[in-house]
């Protein structure tokens, strides 16, 4: 039996090394440009929801705007008949000049649910006068009384 020699083995194993190492590598490259081909197209959606998210705030912005040139169409139509005694005494059912939307629409639904009450308060009547008219507790008339003194 022949021995063969440890530098023979050595060599071998550092070929059937650098064989495995080339293989490895050259399985990674495909996989390498599938990854980029994937990010390139995520981030051709992440540009294109934001896009869409600026149209979108744009659209809210201009519809805000519509609604409170749409708020100042209907005080002047509420007031244009009216003497100038009653238009100082009459509250407007929106803010003209709101500081968010939502507050324009809680503000709004106050109105429209406490309007009996609004209406006899800005004619001058106390609270006691407008709870015993419309049977309702003094202090709910205060409060509604408050809420728009604030």
């Amino acid at each position: 039996m022949t021995e063969v020699p440890i530098i023979y083995i050595i060599s071998m194993g550092v070929i059937i090394c650098l064989i495995l190492i080339i293989i490895y590598f050259k399985q990674i490259k495909p996989l390498k440009s599938k990854y980029r081909k994937h990010n390139n197209t995520m981030e051709e959606h992440i540009i294109l929801l934001q896009q869409k998210n600026i149209s979108m705030n744009e659209r809210i912005d201009q519809l805000e705007n519509e609604l409170l040139k749409l708020d100042q169409k209907v005080n002047e139509l509420t007031f244009k008949g009216q003497p100038e005694s009653d238009k100082k005494n009459s509250v407007s059912f929106i803010k003209s000049t709101p500081e968010t939307f939502d507050k324009t629409i809680h503000y709004t639904q106050f109105l429209q649910k406490n309007h009996d009450i609004v209406k006899l308060l800005s004619d001058g009547r106390t609270t006691d006068q407008v709870a015993q008219m419309l049977n309702k507790s003094i202090r709910e008339v205060e409060m509604v009384s408050r809420l728009l003194k604030g």
